[in-house]
């Protein structure tokens, strides 16, 4: 068996391993959040919401070249999601 082989054959291996982490994490986020979400101010959860939500607006704005035509879209997009997504937590 070659070298190359074996990485061809791992890859599946590591792309499976990644999926079971990222699922492991976003199962254990609900129940971590449940938890967390009553001993935290609902007005801090709200800031630390929208600090991300600016900082990842502000690096699809800054990732995209200036005259790109799909920078509109993009930036579009990236509000309808924090619009979306960004809805204070009521306590």
């Amino acid at each position: 068996m070659t070298a190359q082989s074996r990485t061809i054959q791992s890859e599946p291996l590591k792309g499976h391993l990644a999926m079971l982490i990222f699922s492991i994490m976003v199962a254990g986020s609900f129940s971590f959040g449940v938890r967390a979400a009553n001993l935290i101010d609902p007005g801090a959860i709200t800031a630390a919401r929208f600090a991300i939500a600016a900082g990842l607006i502000g690096g699809f704005a800054a990732a995209m070249p200036q005259g790109s035509p799909a920078r509109p879209f993009v930036r579009r997009g990236a509000m309808c999601f924090w619009a979306r997504f960004s809805r204070p937590i009521s306590s």
